[in-house]
């Protein structure tokens, strides 16, 4: 890989927000609470946001804001308890320690009414921030008002009226700079994020990532969690299988009978587990700002998914990825992969990737949090219930 430095627009405009978006402050996290009475979770409807409601709601006693995009308070209820239906959480609706709060991510403050403002700038200990705009295929320019804008906003919700804890979710390719493959853990990488990778997406988690270096340099509580591959639930297997890319692929393959020879590698980690994971580490007491890579240590390769997915009753045959390609681009609108074709058509860019996760994992450990590294055992969930979804018949 080369080590040459090159900054493409996304690069030059998260270096000129970085600076822009960053409020200047000075506070003490002395007087952090040892407990946490009221959270703020922004994505609190979103896949992993109603797992980290499920987590806080069963170890902490706080007060959960949920903050959620909608048109009203009914509509952001609604989203808010279809998902925590769809994923089991039923218990948890119209619980008194739920509140709904409506946010555009996009705005200033939020989009929250003054009153709102005020009240969470008063009440609030800590502050999940979960919420983004994930697109692959978008600009940077796009993205970076919901995904860097937002996170310069919840700065400087954390550090007025009082000192509150910051939990950035971001993506281990943050944490990839142009002079090496390793995903580090800790604070950003002082060198830019890696070109191959430097799309829209992870240069905003990237720049929203350097915001809150900054932010940590003036006092503020910062804990960043960098996450990898998510999966459905490691009991029940639910997942957001109609957003999954990695499970379009999979149905995709299926369906078609044949996969691709791709030589790049996958980990994966189930929702709960990291939900689980992020809470635990959430709750420690705070010393300094940290980079949780929340990573799981085993790696799959295309080769292994699909001789698991043989193993379990299916018959799909691994071919050269040219061979693939020709074979994908005449598949139906029906397949899973269909609306992926440019996406999986292109050469792999993206370089192997190694993470840097020792010290999250023996922490982890020592919480008392386990992750799942028996592939064969997932997937036999995952495909029990694909197939009682009628596998790819929802995805079309």
């Amino acid at each position: 890989m080369s080590t040459e430095i090159r900054l493409n627009s996304n690069l030059l405009m998260a270096l000129s927000d970085i600076e822009r978006y960053i409020p200047p402050m000075s506070i003490s996290t002395q007087m952090l609470p040892k407990e946490y009475a009221q959270v703020l979770v922004t994505g609190a409807n979103g896949y992993l946001g109603v797992h980290l409601i499920d987590e806080l709601m069963r170890h902490t006693k706080a007060v959960i804001h949920c903050a959620i995009r909608g048109d009203s308070y009914l509509d952001a209820k609604a989203k808010l308890d279809a998902n925590l239906k769809r994923y089991g959480f039923d218990a948890h609706i119209d619980h008194p320690r739920l509140k709904i709060v409506i946010v555009n991510l996009a705005e200033t403050k939020l989009g929250l009414s003054d009153n709102d403002w005020a009240s969470l700038s008063t009440n609030l200990d800590a502050i999940y921030h979960n919420g983004a705009y994930v697109h692959h295929l978008q600009s940077y320019e796009r993205m970076a008002p919901t995904n860097v804008g937002s996170t310069a906003e919840i700065i400087k919700l954390a550090c007025h009226t009082k000192p509150k804890r910051i939990h950035f979710i971001s993506t281990k390719y943050a944490a990839i700079n142009c002079v090496s493959t390793i995903a580090r853990e800790g604070m950003p990488p002082i060198a830019p994020i890696h070109p191959d990778i430097s799309f829209g997406y992870t240069v905003t988690k990237w720049a929203a990532e350097w915001l809150l270096w900054k932010a940590q340099e003036r006092g503020i509580a910062v804990d960043i969690y960098r996450l990898g591959q998510i999966t459905g639930q490691s009991t029940t297997a639910k997942s957001n299988y109609e957003k999954n890319n990695l499970t379009r692929f999979i149905l995709g393959c299926i369906e078609m009978g044949v996969a691709p020879d791709l030589h790049s590698q996958h980990e994966m980690i189930p929702v709960d587990q990291v939900a689980q994971s992020i809470v635990a580490l959430s709750q420690l007491p705070y010393t300094q700002a940290n980079g949780w890579n929340i990573v799981n240590n085993v790696q799959i390769t295309h080769g292994d998914i699909f001789k698991v997915i043989n193993d379990l009753g299916h018959s799909v045959e691994v071919i050269a990825l040219d061979q693939w390609r020709s074979k994908l681009r005449e598949i139906a609108k029906s397949n899973p992969l269909f609306p992926l074709i440019d996406y999986y058509d292109n050469e792999e860019t993206i370089p192997f990737v190694t993470t840097e996760n020792s010290k999250t994992m023996s922490t982890l450990k020592r919480l008392g949090v386990n992750i799942t590294e028996d592939y064969h055992a997932l997937f036999a969930r995952y495909l029990d219930y694909w197939q009682s979804l009628e596998f790819s018949s929802l995805l079309r």
